[in-house]
């Protein structure tokens, strides 16, 4: 296999913490009409490392996973979960899924020893214990993803089948925790150095890396690689698995499609408190398509409507009120008292 040696001039300021991400790696041989496989390494310059070819008789190599004592497990084309040899390449078959099955992701978890993989033919979350060597649960959660998973502070969290939403699966449902993403990003890592810091990146196939920030949910290109010799199908650290023994933590649920976030809704206040004739919303930044309902202390509805600038009173009788704000999937609400004089 060719050997690549990148050098990358980065503009001045663009930095990523140290780091070393593994990646594996697809490059096709149009010549020989072969495909060739293998491990390699991106470090903080965005140098790319060769480590090893990969032994694909069990099939292509769609995603790996790092263990807490630095064994590399991956999962193949062939629903074979596997471990590789990164002194060599060579590959021992743990454990076989389903043929008729498509599994593209993996991650260790540090909590249970296990690894964990999402089919996208029934949307099924597998879970594999590295102890029993058996697959231990299959949960169905009703979305699936073209790459790769990882943990966040305690969460599962991965790109949906669209690739255009970064969402968490909580145990018992799939919440959307950033906006924006790619058919075509097929890594997906998390570099932690403790449990309240936490880098996620999104590794597209081309080579461009993308930094996720959680807590804003957003994401922004850190740089592209411009690969033209491979293409990345899957990425991990050493690290990744921290995250997934952190204290569950409630993460911030946005709604992408209205560009509105939970936390956005929290912050909204409204007045004058008390009001006369109307309320209204102080540095509004909510879209049109919110809906509102008030609700007497009865809890009778008593008015409805689209959010605007302001809410017309006058027609009530003084009291208290309930003002429930919410998208129309009613994913995202809050709830605000109001009192009319």
């Amino acid at each position: 296999m060719k050997r690549i040696n990148l050098i990358f001039y980065l503009l001045f300021g663009i930095f990523v913490q140290a780091q070393e991400f593994y990646i594996c790696t697809f490059e096709f041989d149009p010549v020989n009409q072969t495909i060739n496989q293998s491990i390699q390494t991106i470090d903080q310059n965005f140098d790319i490392t060769f480590l090893t070819d990969v032994d694909s008789s069990s099939g292509n190599l769609l995603d790996i996973a790092l263990a807490d004592d630095g064994t590399m497990y991956g999962i193949t084309e062939g629903s074979v979960i596997i471990e590789i040899n990164l002194n060599d390449g060579s590959i021992t078959n743990l454990k076989f899924l389903n043929s008729s099955l498509n599994f593209t992701s993996l991650v260790y978890d540090g909590l249970t020893n296990s690894l964990k993989t999402l089919e996208s033919t029934t949307n099924t979350l597998y879970s594999y214990n590295l102890d029993t060597m058996m697959v231990t649960s299959m949960v169905e959660i009703g979305v699936h993803t073209p790459g790769d998973l990882t943990f966040y502070k305690g969460n599962l969290i991965f790109l949906d089948q669209e690739a255009l939403e970064m969402v968490t699966y909580t145990g018992s449902q799939v919440e959307t925790i950033a906006c924006g993403g790619g058919q075509d990003f097929y890594g997906l890592s998390n570099y932690v150095t403790s449990c309240n810091e936490n880098l996620v990146y999104a590794f597209s196939s081309g080579g461009g890396i993308y930094r996720y920030d959680i807590d804003t949910g957003t994401f922004q290109l850190v740089i592209d690689l411009d690969l033209q010799d491979f293409s990345i199908f899957g990425s991990t650290t050493v690290n990744e698995y921290m995250a997934s023994t952190c204290p569950f933590e409630t993460l911030n649920v946005i709604d992408c499609e209205l560009g509105v976030s939970q936390n956005t809704l929290q912050k909204l206040k409204i007045y004058p408190v008390p009001a006369t004739n109307s309320v209204y919303f102080e540095n509004r930044t909510l879209p049109k398509k919110m809906r509102y309902e008030l609700y007497s202390a009865k809890g009778e509805l008593v008015k409805q409507g689209y959010v605007e600038n302001e809410i017309l009173l006058q027609s009530l009788p003084s009291g208290l009120y309930f003002l429930t704000i919410f998208n129309e999937k009613k994913t995202l609400q809050i709830t605000k008292k109001i009192i009319k004089e």
